[in-house]
């Protein structure tokens, strides 16, 4: 089902009340009787959990209600749990309520749920699992670590390394984020290095030959080439640049170039398929489909900037 909504009327703490807003949505208008009912909802941001109740059969299911504010509208998208939803984070008061199913991808939805709310207890991205001073990556590009209360912030929080920019805690997840370990930041590595050897328009070889062949990289793999773990090496910059068909990784102003025979073997091996993805995509690629590439960009961005 597509996203459709109404005229926001409950109002709580100057905020829209999406779980008032939500239960309008089973209202009985005229001679139409909704067949349905919630049983109890719980939201999660901008997520409703839901116990829903068919009111002909008495039977309970699981549904997933995405919130959006659109001006004075509130939009929604509701999701069955027979749908299986990308969204885990449903409390076990919600999952007690529902019926028994033999449906293969509610039992999925269900059980995923409950493994997630398992992980949340244990998982050390989550904040109340780690400690002061523990360090992860996040989305791939940041290390984020564990502060103490300080400033304007009351309790824990998670700061990005030699910044003064911190993360909200309920955008780190397992899904966003990975404990620091030297392992993880080479599985990060070898995935950034197969995004750009791919041909996705904007971070794939498209991309890197409009750039004249260079590439700025996350600044924490740095430490990959200086074989340590001092976090004090994040702050280094790290640009990747094709010369002569090699990837050569440097710093912004070329000032340093870093060894690539430094790195671990899994990572040099990562390299060379790209080196070898773009050799063949330069062999086949011509002018008509770099300019072709280059108007198509320019048209997004222009449509962007409307």
């Amino acid at each position: 089902m597509g996203w459709d909504g109404s005229q926001i009327t409950h109002w709580k703490n100057g905020k829209p009340d999406i779980i008032a807003e939500y239960n309008d949505r089973f209202r009985d208008y005229g001679d139409f009787k909704c067949p349905l009912e919630p049983v109890k909802s719980v939201a999660k941001g901008s997520v409703i959990y839901s116990a829903v109740r068919n009111k002909n059969t008495g039977q309970v299911f699981g549904e997933v209600a995405l919130t959006s504010k659109d001006g004075s509208y509130l939009m929604f998208k509701e999701i069955s749990e027979a749908e299986l939803p990308y969204y885990y984070d449903c409390p076990k008061s919600i999952l007690n309520l529902l019926s028994p199913t033999e449906d293969e991808n509610s039992l999925k939805w269900r059980e995923e749920c409950i493994k997630y709310q398992e992980e949340k207890k244990t998982n050390p991205v989550y904040l109340q699992n780690s400690k002061v001073g523990d360090m992860i990556i996040f989305n791939k590009e940041k290390i984020l670590v564990h502060s103490a209360p300080m400033a304007q912030f009351k309790t824990d929080f998670w700061k990005e390394y030699g910044q003064y920019k911190y993360v909200n805690k309920k955008l780190v997840t397992p899904q966003s984020a990975v404990p620091y370990t030297k392992d993880n930041l080479e599985k990060c590595f070898i995935y950034k290095l197969c995004e750009i050897a791919s041909k996705e328009l904007y971070h794939g070889l498209p991309n890197l030959i409009k750039n004249d062949n260079k590439v700025e990289l996350p600044y924490i793999y740095t430490n990959l080439f200086l074989n340590t773990d001092d976090p004090k090496n994040f702050m280094s910059s790290l640009v990747l640049r094709m010369v002569d068909g090699k990837a050569v990784f440097t710093t912004d102003y070329e000032d340093i170039q870093y060894d690539k025979e430094s790195l671990s073997d899994v990572c040099k091996a990562s390299v060379e398929v790209l080196e070898q993805k773009y050799a063949e995509y330069v062999k086949n690629v011509n002018k008509e489909d770099v300019e072709k590439f280059e108007n198509t960009l320019e048209e997004l961005e222009e449509e962007q900037e409307r």
